[in-house]
């Protein structure tokens, strides 16, 4: 919401805002502690993109008034599934909890 905010606020001005959701992205922040029991190896490969991609499609989508990016179309496509349909988080939380075991 801040983001779109302040895009919204420096539009006129021709400053571009952007907020990049990049999904699972090919970068060492799986290896550290915060993330510590994530079963990686239980995402299927194409959910992954690479740091490279995500700055290109962020970079290439950069523009005053388009504040959030969400790279990839699989991860576009997903989640539009989960805010669309009515048991969208319920599928949501199946699936962190099958990836993120307590």
């Amino acid at each position: 919401m801040f983001t779109k905010v302040l895009a919204g606020e420096e539009q006129p001005h021709h400053i571009a805002i952007q907020a990049v959701c990049p999904g699972y992205t090919y970068t060492e922040i799986f290896d550290t502690s915060g993330f510590a029991g994530l079963r990686t190896k239980r995402i299927p490969r194409f959910f992954w993109m690479s740091a490279e991609a995500v700055v290109r499609e962020s970079l290439h989508r950069l523009r005053p008034g388009q504040a959030v990016v969400i790279p990839g179309f699989i991860n576009r496509f997903f989640y539009l599934v989960l805010i669309l349909l009515p048991f969208g988080d319920q599928l949501n939380r199946k699936f962190w909890s099958w990836l993120y075991p307590q």
